[in-house]
């Protein structure tokens, strides 16, 4: 009796568990019959059948074949690459040391290529570690070449052209691995102890003869501006000479004005000073100039040659 009770209770409670294995079972087969793309990632599609297909799925959620299909998700997002103290030779035969920095990204519609010539992302290096074996085997030869075209000062002055040339040449021969080159930029330049000490003296004289031409140039304003200044104290002279020619009374106008000035020395000191008028060009009034004095003839001389005239 106990027996046919469990029975029947088993019986009764089928039902209920069917059911829930049921959607047990049908939300296993949705979470494998469905996956999803992140940001920034694309995704190609594996299957047993017929391998790699060339689709590329982009973001969101997909559907899948369970079992059947197995998705492959990479990173597309642009990521930096760093090459530090690149030893190369310019064109002149100068040894430096180049540091580089590369921005890339893998082809979107090259990922199934990928795959198949470098197989699954690579867990070391948390995303497909190709792009770092591609630059690591083109990039060394690019430099090489594109740094030999420029002499070490067209290194340093013409700096942007030698990163677009590198950039131009890694972005043609990366085109062939599915590589896409976004930007490659020189971080550092380092030359020899020589070369660097041949730049400095180089500089140095440079500045030295530019200092020099500046001597010279200051040397000409100065002699230019004193040949200036002799030529107006001369034509100065003259015009004074010529105006004392014709009318006397410009030095009785000096004679004022040196009477003024030591007249103001005079009162401003504190000695006592005994001169007479005719020292100190006080007596201004009592002796004049006249056009006879600047003849060379004086007042008795005139007096007597108008008597003998008479």
């Amino acid at each position: 009796m106990a027996g046919t009770a469990l029975l029947g209770r088993l019986q009764q409670a089928s039902g209920p568990l069917v059911g829930l294995a049921g959607l047990g079972a049908a939300a296993y087969g949705v979470s494998q019959a469905v996956y999803n793309v992140e940001g920034g990632h694309m995704g190609i599609m594996y299957s047993r059948v017929s391998g790699i297909t060339g689709d590329v799925v982009g973001e969101g959620y997909h559907f899948k074949v369970p079992w059947v299909q197995q998705p492959i998700i990479y990173n597309v997002r642009t990521r930096a690459h760093e090459y530090p103290n690149e030893k190369t030779g310019t064109k002149d035969l100068q040894m430096v040391n180049i540091s580089l920095r590369v921005l890339c990204r893998p082809s979107q519609p090259g990922l199934p290529s990928i795959f198949k010539k470098w197989g699954p992302p690579e867990a070391t290096y948390q995303e497909q570690a190709f792009d770092k074996k591609v630059l690591d085997s083109i990039l060394q030869e690019s430099l090489k070449a594109n740094v030999a075209r420029f002499n070490a000062a067209q290194l340093i002055t013409e700096r942007d052209q030698v990163s677009r040339q590198i950039r131009t040449d890694l972005t043609d021969r990366s085109r062939d691995f599915d590589l896409v080159i976004e930007d490659v930029s020189i971080t550092d330049l380092q030359f020899g102890r020589q070369y660097a000490g041949a730049v400095e003296q180089k500089q140095v004289a440079q500045q030295m003869a530019q200092r020099a031409e500046i001597e010279v140039d200051k040397a000409m304003q100065e002699k230019r501006q004193k040949i200036a200044e002799a030529e107006g104290e001369t034509k100065s002279a003259a015009l004074i000479g010529a105006a004392i020619a014709k009318s006397p009374a410009y030095l009785n106008l000096e004679k004022i004005k040196a009477a003024r000035e030591i007249a103001n020395t005079v009162a401003s000191s504190q000695n006592r000073v005994y001169l007479n008028a005719g020292s100190l060009l006080l007596d201004v009034n009592q002796h004049k100039v006249n056009a006879s004095d600047l003849n060379g003839e004086s007042e008795p001389t005139k007096a007597a040659s108008k008597s003998s005239m008479w």
